[in-house]
């Protein structure tokens, strides 16, 4: 297993080598990617590829996109300091952990408790405390926290 060190300069050469390689230009977004430690939320047989430009199985249909796209997709939504952002489909808070780092405050959106829970620990864990992971329909989002300056959607949509 990897230590500190070497997990820190695996983050450094992914936004080194790949986000900035493929079109990112915000230093802001490059520093929530430094400081979110992504190797925490893959499962531990796949920790090894956790910063590779790819997405990573989760289990219960829930990937972790890759690095390059997720970063593209934040720089075009153009998130500020005072943002509310809702996260659809946030999986184990990875994504909504970068959000945090970026936005006032983030709402995780997810339909599986256990899923609910993993992301709260983790988001807790790193001490991350401007995100609420809550339960709903994906498809229906999640008014009792909007208006929302950005919505983010973690994955394929199959109805518009």
């Amino acid at each position: 297993m990897p230590d500190e060190q070497s997990w820190e300069t695996a983050r450094k050469n992914m936004v080194n080598n790949q986000l900035f390689t493929n079109k990112l230009t915000d230093d802001q977004i490059a520093r929530a990617f430094l400081s979110v430690p992504r190797e925490k939320f893959v499962p531990k047989l796949l920790q090894s590829v956790a910063y590779i430009d790819e997405g990573i199985d989760l289990g219960n249909n829930r990937i972790l996109i890759e690095p390059v796209a997720f970063a593209r997709l934040i720089q075009a939504a153009k998130i500020v300091s005072t943002d509310i952002v809702l996260d659809i489909a946030c999986a184990n808070g990875y994504s909504s952990a970068i959000l945090a780092q970026l936005a006032a405050t983030v709402v995780g959106l997810e339909t599986d408790e256990d899923t609910i829970i993993a992301a709260e620990t983790k988001l807790a864990e790193l001490h991350i405390d401007n995100v609420a992971v809550v339960k709903g329909d994906l498809a229906a989002g999640y008014e009792e926290q909007g208006p929302y300056d950005c919505i983010f959607v973690n994955g394929a949509v199959e109805i518009c």
